[in-house]
Parts: structure tokens; sequence; C-alpha cells
């Protein structure tokens, strides 16, 4: 309830605050190092992240992940935050070529796993830095410098990222509003987890994420620009490692279901 409060708030405003947001590219809407405070006693984020997601198969998974507590916005609303989110980048939205309609299967291919179909509004537009992010709750924003580069499979993962973004709103509201880095990291993994379970569902390899996050961190080095490191946003050790011990779980529980339909 308190994250459609804010999100409803930020409506009339020119850019949402980083909490509704993830962002891949240089900067990362406004969030400083400063800003956020961490337990040092508490559990590391990979840890809570995992516990969080929990064991079991994609499917039961999924069912825990892929919640439908989640705000739904109107047409006109979503025709607002677009126009709000290109006046913000001073451009209109790429709506043809090549690059457009190969983003625009892809983007409905994830909103058609997730059953968001028609829910949300793409708007790509030309930026060479790797960006994305999940705009007001419902556009979801990508640069061109990251959308080309990237093979069809870790786009669909970054994109999978910025939508499970919406399910978690209400502790992204309250880490955001108590400036907790560790439960905002927390948030980003489980995102990644989102993801990689969309990678596995849609019968595809889950490691392709993690290869996405990398080739954006060697994009922007490229570019002589760090990877987005802040204290409220997991590195990419994290990330990497998240990765490997979430899917290494997925197999192991494929593993499990056919031992146990090979005994009966």
């Amino acid at each position: 309830m308190l994250a459609r409060i804010l999100l409803t708030a930020t409506l009339s405003l020119q850019f949402i605050p980083p909490a509704i947001a993830s962002d891949f590219g240089a900067d990362d809407g406004g969030v400083t190092q400063g800003a956020y405070k961490a337990d040092a006693n508490a559990p590391g984020a990979v840890e809570q992240a995992l516990t969080a997601v929990g064991a079991g198969s994609a499917d039961e998974i999924k069912g825990r992940l892929f919640t439908y507590s989640i705000t739904v916005f109107s047409p006109e609303v979503r025709a607002q935050a677009v126009a709000a989110f290109s006046a913000s980048v001073d451009q209109r939205g790429i709506t043809q070529g090549k690059l457009f309609r190969r983003v625009e299967k892809i983007f409905n291919c994830v909103l058609q796993l997730h059953a968001r179909s028609g829910k949300i509004e793409l708007f790509l537009y030309q930026h060479e830095i790797p960006k994305a992010m999940l705009w007001r709750g419902c556009v979801l924003a990508l640069s061109t410098g990251l959308a080309d580069p990237l093979s069809d499979d870790e786009l669909t993962a970054i994109i999978a990222h910025e939508l499970g973004h919406s399910y978690f709103e209400d502790e992204m509201a309250s880490a955001n509003l108590t400036k907790d880095a560790r439960a905002m990291r927390v948030i980003e993994l489980k995102c990644d987890a989102v993801a990689i379970l969309s990678l596995k569902l849609l019968d595809r390899n889950p490691a392709l994420h993690l290869r996405g996050l990398q080739r954006i961190g060697e994009i922007n080095r490229r570019k002589g620009r760090s990877y987005s490191i802040f204290q409220s946003h997991p590195d990419l050790s994290e990330r990497a490692q998240f990765s490997q011990r979430f899917i290494h779980l997925l197999q192991s529980s494929e593993v499990g279901l056919l031992d146990n339909s090979s005994r009966k």
C-alpha cells in the first residue's frame, strides 16, 4: 500500500524516486554513495535473497515471485508517464526500424510470460550509454546503447529484471524511506532471480542474464564510465554469486523431480 501511495503521489513529477526504478547505466537516478546505511551484523545480501526466493521447482518459485498484487495503471496514466519520460530525456521514443521491432518482440514475449500484456509501455530512446529502468511503474525505458549490443536472450533477462521491480514495490518504498542499503541490494538480487527464472521458463539459458550484465559493464568501461556501483545496489561479484547459486538450486530441483519420477 505504501508503494502505491508513493507512486500515485509522484505521477505529477518529472522524476520518480530511485526506489521505484532501476538503472543499468552509469548513473542511478540520483542515488548517492552516502545516502544509504548498511547493517554490518545482518546476513549478506546474497544469503538473504536466496532465502527469500526459496527452493523448489521453477513453477513453485514462479508462484512465489510472480505475484499479482501489483499496481495496474490506466492507459491515461501510462500516456502521462510516457510523456514525462520523453520530456526528461528531451527526445521522442523510437517507434520504427529494425532495432525497435526486435526490442518490441522481446518485450512482448516477457510481458506475456508475466501476464502483463498491455499493462506496460515500451520507450526505446537514443543514448549511447546502456540504460534500462521501469519508469513510474508503467514504462519500460531502454536506451539504444543497451538494446543494440545485447543478444536477444540477454535483453530478455534485462527486461524481466526491470519488470521484477513491480513485484517488490512495497519493499522498495520501505527500503528507500529508511535508506536501508542491504534491503535495496536484496531487492535487486530478487529482481535478478525474476530475470533468471524468466529465461528458464522461456527455455533459454539462465546464465545469459549474468553474461548480459557483464557485457553492460564492458561497454561502460570502454566508454570510460563505471558500472553503476552504489551502496544500495549489489556489485557484479555479488550478482555473479547469486546467479550461480540460484541456477544451481533450479538445476538441483530438476534432478530431484527426475529422480522422484523414475522411482514411480
